[in-house]
């Protein structure tokens, strides 16, 4: 693993005067190293008429034990050494998938976009 990354619990969010909403993130709960890895991107409706946003699924992958995860938390890209693209961009964790004997926690997270 060679990029970093920050995980928040979920965000709380505030409503601006125009009704728009903005999430609020604490202090993170951990904060080094991870690896990202994409699966297919597919497109979705998600709720709102006429709009759809292209959902990208992915693993975020931290050493075993690390922190606690929980469904709903947030990663962010601190750093990656390959792909500056990635820098800045938050992932929520959908997924807690298990592994007897993992190298790693490999965790599914979602991309929104659109």
């Amino acid at each position: 693993m060679i990029d970093t990354a920050a995980v928040y619990n979920s965000p709380t969010t505030s409503t601006d005067t125009k009704g728009f909403k903005t999430p609020a993130y604490g202090d993170p709960i951990y904060s080094g190293k991870y690896r990202l890895q994409s699966t297919e991107p597919f497109a979705s409706k998600p709720g709102l008429p006429g709009k759809v946003a292209t959902i990208q699924q992915m693993y975020a992958h931290f050493p075993v034990g690390a922190f606690t995860p929980a469904i709903g938390q947030h990663v962010k890209c601190l750093t990656s050494k390959l792909d500056a693209r990635l820098v800045g961009r938050r992932f929520r964790i959908v997924a807690l998938p298990e592994k007897t004997g993992a190298t790693a926690m490999r965790l599914q997270v979602e991309e929104v976009t659109g």
